[in-house]
């Protein structure tokens, strides 16, 4: 059954890409409907699946971590499949996972503290696959080009300015105590969770959550607060990965380059990758001709720079945890 969203719909989604943790009475007044009618909206956004979740985007590397992303290529189907994409959810470090469709077969980012311990942690993924394993490519992303949750069109006709921008990073190191451990925990599951019902939960008061919270926010252990849409569900949008191998030669082209993908409307994220000469893309679409017209706006516009694409669909996502139990170590 088709699903249908309005345009009061859309201003929620715009204005939670702004402050997800906005107020119902906040959202009220930007929608035009009281705040028992905004609730009602917002509850039905998320029991749709048009807004997935709202989760705390993590500075990893302030806890001791690093975050990998590894693309896998396998070969398995039935009940070896169900097993493997059980282990992948149930993971104390991986923080997404995603089955995808092209030169890999699954994503997922995990979290570790050195190299040595990303070896550890890969060894048993292989050794679980056995003959079904073929081969994995790992990404260390540096660099956030660009961040956007929501697709701009979504938007373009909603009186506000879209100007989502990620905080400058202190990554000094933290020690967080277990009662820091457990609030990111419960945010993690739901962002929007007020302060009373964490304070509820964890058996202490609003204002020391409240307080907890504000810390770690100015230290930005919490980055900011991100809203998952529900593109491949309700949306209508196809989610990809796109690889741009590109060859940086003068300071001015890449600048132009960096320029177009952040004006790019389908792109929701472009990372830049350690270590090679490569450009990690999350594009969303509500048709392939967007894809490619992505993909020939880059060749035709930097032929001498953007040297190969690659593209992989993805399918289905398998886990989306921001503080798995690893980080409770």
């Amino acid at each position: 059954m088709e699903v249908k969203i309005d345009k009061r719909d859309r201003k929620i989604l715009t204005m939670l890409a702004e402050k997800p943790r906005a107020t119902y009475t906040e959202l009220a007044e930007f929608i035009g409907l009281s705040k028992n009618a905004t609730k009602t909206r917002l509850d039905r956004l998320f029991t749709i699946g048009a807004i997935e979740k709202i989760l705390p985007t993590i500075n990893y590397t302030k806890l001791g971590y690093y975050s990998y992303d590894v693309f896998l290529k396998c070969a398995i189907s039935g009940d070896k499949k169900k097993k493997f994409e059980r282990y992948l959810r149930e993971h104390d470090n991986i923080i997404w996972a995603c089955s995808v469709f092209g030169s890999y077969t699954y994503y997922f980012e995990i979290i570790c503290k050195n190299a040595f311990e990303f070896d550890n942690m890969m060894s048993p993924i292989v050794t679980l696959l056995g003959d079904s394993f073929r081969e994995y490519k790992t990404v260390l992303c540096t660099e956030r080009i660009k961040i956007r949750p929501l697709v701009p069109e979504l938007a373009e006709d909603i009186p506000m300015k879209y100007k989502v921008k990620s905080p400058k990073l202190d990554f000094t190191p933290v020690q967080l105590d277990d009662l820091d451990k457990k609030i990111l925990y419960e945010l993690s599951k739901d962002g929007r969770m007020s302060y009373f019902d964490i304070g509820k939960k964890l058996g202490v008061t609003l204002q020391t959550i409240r307080n907890r919270v504000k810390k770690m926010l100015k230290n930005t252990t919490i980055e900011k607060f991100t809203p998952l849409y529900g593109y491949n569900k309700v949306l209508r949008y196809t989610n990809y990965f796109v690889f741009l191998k590109v060859k940086y030669y003068d300071k001015k082209v890449e600048q132009k380059l960096r320029d177009h993908l952040k004006e790019n409307k389908h792109t929701k994220l472009a990372l830049r990758i350690a270590n090679s000469n490569e450009i990690l893309l999350f594009v969303s679409t509500t048709h392939p001709k967007y894809l490619e017209a992505l993909v020939m706006e880059l060749r035709e516009n930097f032929p001498e720079m953007v040297r190969d694409v690659e593209f992989m669909h993805m399918l289905y996502e398998i886990k989306v945890n921001f503080f798995p139990k690893g980080l409770f170590n």
